[in-house]
């Protein structure tokens, strides 16, 4: 019996290694990916708006950049009693000069859990902490 737990062991570990989550995984993916939501105002104002939804969040803001076609963040949540943890990204994506589109693509870090934040409940706190903050920084 010993032996049959130890090979079954064996057979599904690099299975339940592989389905992990990374900041690596939704870093790369498509700047479309997630939930998007547009807002009337300036990219750089948008992005602005942007960090300071993130940082007022209960996450790990892990870095973020920029690149012509995007502003990105990176966040990521620990591992709780109820979750093996999430990461995730905002992009910040200019429409045209009074319009910037907002996407929030986030992944369990365990494909296999039931439990933790999900994407739209990411998106939707962002979201309004975005139009909490544009109130606060236009004039």
């Amino acid at each position: 019996m010993f032996r049959f737990m130890i090979a079954v062991s064996l057979i599904f570990s690099p299975l339940l290694v592989t389905s992990c989550a990374t900041s690596a995984t939704v870093r790369a993916a498509d700047v479309s990916a997630g939930q998007s939501q547009d807002f009337t105002g300036s990219y750089d104002l948008l992005r602005a708006a942007a960090l300071q939804a993130v940082e007022r969040m209960n996450v790990d803001v892990q870095g973020s950049d920029e690149t012509p076609e995007r502003f990105q963040i990176r966040f990521s949540k620990p591992v709780s009693a109820f979750s093996w943890g999430e990461v995730g990204v905002v992009n910040v994506v200019r429409v045209n000069e009074t319009t910037t589109r907002v996407f929030v693509n986030s992944e369990r870090r365990h494909q296999l859990q039931v439990t933790g934040t999900s994407e739209q409940q990411f998106a939707n706190e962002i979201f309004g902490n975005i139009t909490e903050a544009l109130a606060q920084l236009q004039p």
